[in-house]
Order: C-alpha cells, then sequence, then structure tokens
C-alpha cells in the first residue's frame, strides 16, 4: 500500500523548508521565502501541502505565530500548534 496525500505533502513541506532554510542566508527573508511557498501549493489548490508547509516552518521556529495564524485561517485549518500560537502570536520572532 502506498503513501497516502498527507503524508506526500509533509514530506514535500519538510523538503521545502529544510532547503529554504539551507540557502536563504538572512533570517528575516526565510519567513518571506516560506510564505512564497506556501501561496505557490495554495493557488495551485493543494492546500494541505499549503497547511504542512507553514505547520513545519512554524515547527521549526522559521515563522511567527501571527503569521502561521493567518494562514492556518487561509486554510480553513486549526493548525496543529494553534495553541501556542494564539497565546504568543509574535514567538519565533
Amino acid at each position: 500500500m502506498g503513501k497516502s496525500t498527507t503524508q506526500i505533502n509533509f514530506e514535500k513541506a519538510k523538503m521545502a523548508v529544510r532547503i529554504i532554510a539551507e540557502h536563504v542566508s538572512n533570517t528575516d527573508n526565510i519567513q518571506v521565502y516560506i510564505v512564497k511557498e506556501f501561496f505557490r501549493a495554495y493557488h495551485n489548490d493543494e492546500i494541505d501541502l499549503a497547511y504542512q508547509i507553514v505547520n513545519e516552518a512554524f515547527n521549526n521556529s522559521l515563522i511567527a505565530g501571527y503569521k502561521y495564524l493567518e494562514c492556518c485561517k487561509i486554510c480553513k485549518v486549526k493548525g496543529e500548534f494553534y495553541e501556542m500560537a494564539i497565546s504568543n502570536p509574535l514567538v519565533n520572532l
């Protein structure tokens, strides 16, 4: 039996976030590139992949809580780290 779509998207997101983190030297720009990648997936109707990208980025402290919440709202998902991000929207800044 093959991998589920969610598992495939998780792996893609993990790879995208890793590549961005490794190749963007200015930490302030990492969030910008992650959000660009989020919107690229979102506008290609890959909503789960878009969510997985911001979820992985937040989990690795690469995007701020407020940006994570904003992206989750766009995807209409209460993210895995919703409670942490809502309690401190400036976390990871």
